[in-house]
């Protein structure tokens, strides 16, 4: 993506301008390399931003200049910054890439196996995947590799939870899990006739389930009476001829050798019964007794009994009921063999005497006192009641009894029948107690806890509490003891009630003294939703339990670090960013008792707005565009009848000079204001500064107009070093006529101006080619001119007759380069050298026949002295033991050098003959060698 770079133009009288460009960064803030992501985005643009208008393409947006925004999807978001400057925009618009989290899915060649066997697993694939860690669940060692695909052998049967760990590049990790069965299949079977009369036909249904290989399954049906079937159908039927039980099973497999047997509940089936005698053993008994009847039958294994609404069934002729009700009673019971039934007997028998009930329930003044209604059936002429403390009653419809202790008591109702002789009884438990409910506090402070404890308690296990302690109400419990934080101030009654069932009265426990809970009511008004550039201020409203109990400290926390520490009420103050912020009074009285209270406070940005252009210039009669950038609603004022008074841009041609403002609010009801400036243009004229003149060929001149607050531009725009420039530098090749083309920043007025650029032709001058002669030889110089040369200047001078001749000479005694130097009619000037070199043969390296290095400042160092030489590649001293003792190399000629000092290893040498080899190169490049001796002097 490109960064899109506007030039603008700011100031009307001068053409200075700055580029200003958008650009922006981005991070992870949070460090979280898994999603969500939260990202934060720092612009970079450059000049002087104003604003700025982010939309980040996941549906939030902002006009921070370094905002965050969350990515809670993977995917390519196109983010957009548009840079809002004094008077224009640029914008920049990247491709921010969420990566998707690593995926630890993966695929298994199968997941349901009849029989141990190998499953291939293979992950996902993705290049941001650092490794593979596989646990199988079957107690095998975890894999971890590099591939994302591996084999595995499970060896034994059962359900194993197969996951794998995938740990990406960057650190993000994910699980995921698979279930693998390898288990036999699994059958669930029904049968369609169990039981009855033979002949029958059953039909058997089955189920297999946990096999998911398409290869057909096989099954041997066993029907347990010698006859077997093999079909490829998992429902058949079979007819049983012959009585009996039957235990029938079924085989399946497949052509993997996998194979389970499934045995169906035994299946009985007989001939009706014959011979059936049925009687009881007393036709007349009491309600309290359990009568017994006989059945006898041939064949049947099994009789169903039904005596007179209540049924039995048993495989024993003999039975014994216990009525519920008296009178007659018809019995009916039929033989069955296997479940084919045979002919029935009916007979009836009478229920006599009395059978014992009775209610009972406490009276809610005295729950010790307790009242016994007597429900029981028959005719009563004796009722006896034992409450279980002792005491007795003979009352008939209804006794009652006060139980003087505390306990569990086993109330009997004992009851007869005078004429037949019958008796009966019944019991049940009776719970009485006096509870008393201790807290050892009688004053708390809020926010503290205290214990509730309940003793003295009835010993019913079905009981129930609710609680009513601290001002807090129905806190339901089975526990005799209660921890309650006491979370408002006052002065409460505690009890707690108590429901051992619906034969009680509720028992209600109080406390025998108040608890006081004492401290701080806090509380303080404050608005809930603020706009960044409003203050904020809250009111306290805090109160003390009572007016002795003086608060001492306040404690503001107002979600930043400028916090106003005891303060009863704090100044208002503005808050910096937009965000959410928990406001926290925590209020501390005398006794040391606190509280606090917490409120949010929502601290909403203001709405963007900027107009563009701030200032501008219109043409009288014209219109002009204003935009104003914003990411909110928009109403620009003073209303005009052709204006679009909520139109983001708006066409305007104001009569005159006017201020216009624009007004935005965003969803929070925040306000922001801007407002532009329009202004009036009148014409100009362009004026060259310079005169119409000539210059020789090469060179240049400075062009200036005026005025200088304008757009220019000069044509042809070749030959300057600016067309757009008050003052450009011109170098024209041939006669030229240069315009300039000037305007209003409004481009309103136009004017224009001239000038022409005359060329003069330059001299032309050729100095010939370099040449060599012998040392103290005589030259001449030719060069060739053009006619229009009028002047001639040669140098250096050295060794010429004349330096101001066109064709002087010379006797050379040293290679020299010339310059000829030459000016037209019209004063135009050229240049060229020529080079005279030395011949080789004529150059000489001069050797001294001795030297006397006795630091007399006179011939002190033996050195080579040359003419003609251009560089001296190598000078080499050595004695008469053709040992060097001296050298030195690429050096200039005759060059201030010291040379040899006699000395070798800084040791003086002895006076004696020694030899040089001088190898050099001459001027024109050739190279010579000297070889002599000489002699060293003490």
């Amino acid at each position: 993506m490109k960064t899109i770079i506007l030039c603008l133009i700011i100031s009307i009288s001068h053409f200075d301008s700055i580029c200003q460009s958008t650009d922006f960064t981005y991070e992870n803030v949070n460090n979280q390399s898994c999603l969500p992501i939260t990202l934060q985005f720092t612009q970079t643009s450059t000049g002087s931003p104003v604003g700025y208008l982010w939309d980040f393409g996941n549906g939030s947006r902002s006009n921070n200049a370094h905002p965050t925004s969350t990515f809670t999807l993977p995917g390519t978001y196109t983010v957009r910054l548009i840079t809002v400057y004094a008077n224009n925009t640029s914008q920049m618009v990247k491709n921010v890439i969420i990566n998707r989290a690593v995926s630890a899915e993966f695929l298994t060649s199968r997941n349901i196996l009849c029989q141990p066997d190998t499953i291939h697993f293979i992950a996902n694939q993705t290049n941001e995947v650092l490794s593979y860690t596989w646990n199988f669940g079957d107690s095998s060692d975890e894999v971890t590799t590099t591939f994302p695909d591996i084999d595995h052998y499970f060896s034994r049967y059962g359900n194993f939870t197969v996951s794998l760990k995938v740990i990406g590049v960057n650190g993000c990790n994910v699980i995921e899990q698979q279930s693998v069965r390898i288990n036999q299949p699994e059958i669930t079977g029904s049968v369609i006739n169990t039981e009855g009369c033979v002949p029958i036909t059953t039909e058997f249904n089955v189920q297999i389930h946990n096999y998911s290989n398409n290869q057909n399954l096989y099954y041997l049906w066993n029907f347990g009476n010698g006859s077997t079937s093999d079909t490829t159908s998992n429902q058949i039927n079979h007819t049983y001829t012959q009585s009996g039980v039957y235990i029938a099973t079924l085989t399946i497999y497949n052509s993997e050798g996998c194979t389970n047997t499934f045995h169906f509940d035994s299946i009985r089936f007989g001939i009706p019964p014959t011979n059936l005698n049925s009687y009881p053993d007393d036709n007349i008994f009491c309600g309290s007794e359990k009568a017994k009847f006989i059945s006898t039958s041939t064949l049947a294994n099994q009789y169903n009994w039904n005596f007179g609404g209540e049924f039995s069934t048993t495989t024993d002729t003999l039975i014994a009921h216990k009525f519920s009700s008296l009178g007659e009673k018809q019995i009916i019971v039929t033989a069955n063999f296997n479940g084919c039934l045979g002919m029935s007997d009916t007979f009836t028998v009478r229920v006599i005497g009395v059978i014992a009930k009775y209610q009972h329930s406490n009276t809610c003044t005295n729950k010790k006192t307790f009242l016994f209604r007597n429900t029981s059936l028959g005719n009563v002429s004796y009722c006896l009641w034992k409450f279980g403390d002792g005491n007795t009653s003979i009352e008939f419809e209804q006794a009652s009894n006060t139980y003087l202790q505390n306990g569990r008591f086993n109330a009997h109702l004992f009851i007869s029948d005078s004429i037949s002789g019958c008796v009966d009884s019944v019991s049940k438990f009776i719970y009485t107690a006096n509870p008393i409910l201790l807290n050892p506090d009688q004053t708390i402070c809020i926010n503290t806890s205290s214990q509730f404890t309940l003793i003295n308690n009835y010993s019913n296990p079905s009981i129930r509490y609710r609680w009513n302690v601290l001002g807090l109400s129905s806190i339901n419990t089975r526990d005799t003891i209660l921890i309650v934080r006491a979370s408002i101030t006052g002065i409460f009654n505690n009890e707690v009630i108590i429901n051992n069932g619906a034969s009680y009265c509720r028992d209600t426990i109080k406390l025998n003294h108040l608890i006081k809970v004492r401290g701080p009511n806090v509380n303080f008004s404050s608005v809930s939703e603020l706009c960044i550039n409003k203050p904020f201020s809250v009111v306290n409203l805090t109160l003390p339990f009572q007016n002795s109990d003086t608060i001492i400290s306040w404690h503001w926390n107002f979600g930043i670090t400028t916090n106003q520490e005891n303060l009863f009420q704090p100044s208002e103050f503005f808050y910096p960013n937009e965000k959410s912020y928990q406001i926290k009074l925590l209020a501390i009285d005398k006794n040391g008792c606190m509280d606090s209270l917490v409120k949010r406070l929502y601290v909403h940005p203001m709405p963007f707005i900027w107009i563009i252009p701030k200032i501008i210039t219109v043409c009288a009669g014209q219109s002009t565009i204003l935009i104003g950038y914003t990411s909110d609603s928009i109403i620009w004022t003073p209303v005009n009848s052709n204006l679009c008074s909520s139109c983001d841009t708006i066409s305007i041609s104001p009569p005159t000079s006017m201020q216009l403002f624009a007004i935005v609010n965003n969803v929070f009801g925040c306000e922001s204001k801007d407002s532009a400036e329009i202004k009036i243009v009148t014409p100009f004229n362009a004026k060259i500064l310079n005169n119409d003149t000539a210059i020789c060929s090469g060179e240049k001149v400075q062009l200036e107009v005026f005025p200088n607050n304008k757009i220019i531009q000069w044509i042809p725009d070749y030959d300057l070093n600016s067309a757009t420039i008050y003052n450009p530098i011109a170098t024209p090749g041939h006669e030229i006529i240069y315009y300039v083309l000037m305007g209003d920043s409004n481009r309103c007025f136009t004017s224009s101006d001239s000038i022409k650029i005359n060329i003069n032709a330059a001299p032309v001058i050729n100095a010939g080619e370099n040449k060599s002669i012998p040392y103290q030889s005589s030259f001449s110089l030719n060069p060739i001119y053009s006619t229009n040369v009028r002047d001639f200047l040669w140098t250096p001078s050295d060794y010429l007759n004349c330096n101001t001749c066109p064709n002087p000479i010379g006797n050379l005694e040293t290679s020299t380069t010339y310059t000829i130097k030459v000016k037209s009619d019209s004063g135009c000037i050229a240049k060229d050298d020529v080079t005279i070199f030395i011949e080789c043969n004529g150059a000489n390296i001069f050797m001294p026949g001795a030297f006397t290095p006795n630091n007399d400042q006179l011939n002190d160092y033996y050195k080579p002295v040359t003419r003609g030489i251009k560089m001296i590649k190598h000078f080499y001293i050595y004695n008469r033991l053709g040992q060097r003792v001296y050298e030195k190399s690429f050096f200039m000629p005759n060059e201030k050098i010291l040379g040899w000092n006699g000395k070798f290893k800084n040791t003086e040498q002895e006076q004696a003959v020694y030899i040089y080899i001088v190898e050099a190169t001459c001027d024109v490049g050739k190279e010579i060698i000297a070889k002599g001796s000489f002699i060293l002097l003490r």
